[in-house]
């Protein structure tokens, strides 16, 4: 008999069911164990892309463990796999998880994201700062304008993150804006730099 295929989110769910009789422990250990999922703009190359597929349900289904019984350090693990980018659109609602975990103290959450806003990982330091954001916790606005000199995709994500807290900040308008024309001059001089050396790299071969 052929196999049947099922959707994404039965197979989460049966991922989750089966889990559903574990320790706290087992759940915060599997999810230790689960490797970091792959960045969005990565997914159309990947050589093991089922796997890959495979690891998002499993952390999905963990992230509903982690959710339904309010594991606080489970919340860590998490952002520290989280995919740099959308990762199958799944990504942008994890807050809902982590607000659901920490409901009783985001300051708590908050200063958890503000250490891993400024993560090795890409995806932690998206994901960590988009959470700071939808506090609202200002401190995350360094944070934020260092991180627009990373990729264009981070770029991207920053600049959406900025215009949101300048609507609802009048205070740290002057920082936000001051911040952003700083990093344009910098990236304008880069510019030029690279034009320059273009310019002189076209002249030799010419020559």
């Amino acid at each position: 008999m052929a196999q049947v295929l099922r959707k994404p989110a039965e197979i989460i769910q049966n991922l989750y069911n089966q889990r559903i009789s574990w320790s706290d422990e087992a759940v915060v250990s599997e999810l230790v164990s689960l490797p970091a999922l792959p960045d969005e703009l990565e997914l159309e190359s990947l050589p093991n892309g089922d796997e890959a597929l495979n690891n998002l349900y499993l952390y999905l289904a963990l992230t509903s463990l982690v959710g339904t019984r309010r594991l606080k350090q489970g919340v860590r693990f998490l952002l520290e796999r989280a995919s740099f980018g959308d990762f199958g659109e799944t990504m942008r609602g994890m807050h809902h998880t982590f607000e659901h975990v920490f409901e009783d103290d985001d300051s708590e959450l908050a200063e958890l994201c503000l250490e891993l806003g400024k993560h090795h990982r890409a995806g932690t330091r998206l994901w960590a700062m988009n959470q700071l954001v939808r506090l609202q916790d200002t401190r995350v606005i360094p944070l934020l304008l260092e991180a627009l000199n990373g990729s264009i995709l981070m770029c991207d994500y920053v600049c959406s993150f900025l215009t949101s807290l300048h609507a609802h900040f009048l205070d740290e308008r002057k920082i936000i804006q001051e911040g952003v024309e700083h990093f344009m001059v910098q990236h304008q001089r880069k510019t030029q730099l690279l034009q320059n050396t273009l310019s002189e790299l076209k002249q030799h071969y010419r020559e």
